[in-house]
């Protein structure tokens, strides 16, 4: 088989094996539903994966990827080593309009919806999704976002506290919107009064420059 065309029955395989885990669950969905899904022989899709878990596994990897990409399109942090200091000295008005953008991409782009869906239906039967959904949806965000106001405490921008208890209050009215499958036309407006409340509530200077 010529490479392009494996590479996009590689691709494919992926795409339709997102789709039917992300609808009909993991443990659910065989090796044939996603061969038939492609339009390929079953054998033939193992020419590609060894296994359904290896498709799993690489849907998890490619995430990963998109998710940094579409973070960093987005002037986010996306790792915890990652600069933090673009968080600070600049306009609310520009924090805010970076912060409600990312939050934009999680609540709204198909692709991270989609793979929402499936890390939320697959964590109670499969062990991989069980760790990718807590990485992804809460453990990450919460490190990124102590970064973020560790370095803004450090700065004197934001009073001296807990960066770990900041995360968890800033992040938490956010994750149970997103989760309880909240439009963003409902969200947008929550997420803003929450980050004018919050910045005022923690940061040195009580007034929204």
């Amino acid at each position: 088989m010529p490479k392009e065309r494996s590479r996009d029955t590689k691709a494919a395989i992926l795409d339709e094996a997102m789709r039917l885990f992300s609808e009909q669950g993991f443990r659910a969905t065989t090796v044939r539903d996603i061969a038939s899904a492609v339009g390929i022989k079953d054998a033939s899709l193992y020419n590609h994966y060894p296994s359904k878990q290896a498709m799993f596994d690489a849907i998890v990897e490619q995430a990963l990827d998109t998710m940094k990409e579409g973070f960093y399109r987005r002037g986010a942090l996306f790792l915890t080593t990652d600069d933090a200091s673009i968080y600070g000295d600049i306009p609310f008005s520009a924090l805010r309009d970076k912060i409600t953008g990312t939050f934009e991409y999680l609540f709204c782009d198909p692709y991270v919806v989609r793979l929402r869906k499936l890390l939320v239906i697959n964590q109670f039967e499969n062990e991989r999704a069980t760790y990718v959904y807590r990485l992804i949806f809460a453990e990450q965000p919460l490190r990124l976002q102590e970064t973020v106001f560790s370095h803004l405490m450090k700065s004197g921008e934001f009073e001296q506290g807990d960066a770990r208890l900041f995360a968890l209050e800033f992040y938490g009215p956010l994750f149970l919107m997103m989760h309880a499958g909240t439009p963003w036309s409902e969200a947008q407006p929550v997420l803003e009064t929450h980050l004018e409340s919050f910045y005022l509530a923690h940061a040195t200077v009580k007034e929204l420059p």
